[in-house]
């Protein structure tokens, strides 16, 4: 995955990027809520850096990016839970 920075917000610590997955293909959010690396034009995603290492990711949907066992991103979440699988590490 490589990320694209646009605009940053020092205060919030808050991210607007794009989001290109390894095919070539942005990341795109579907109908359904979930996340796919399928789209040529760029959908913008918020990253939220919340914590040391941690961050949480908003779709152009509103919702927090939740992740499943199996793998399956879906942005189904509509308020941030730090508990609940929105918190991404890096």
């Amino acid at each position: 995955m490589s990320l694209h920075l646009h605009d940053t917000t020092a205060h919030n610590i808050t991210v607007r990027g794009l989001c290109e997955g390894h095919n070539g293909k942005y990341w795109a959010l579907e109908s359904d809520g979930s996340i796919s690396a399928s789209q040529s034009a760029p959908q913008p995603f918020i990253f939220e850096f919340r914590a040391h290492s941690k961050m949480a990711i908003k779709a152009p949907n509103g919702c927090y990016i939740r992740g499943e066992q199996n793998g399956i991103m879906s942005a189904t979440s509509k308020e941030f839970d730090k508990n609940k699988t929105v918190m991404w590490e890096y």
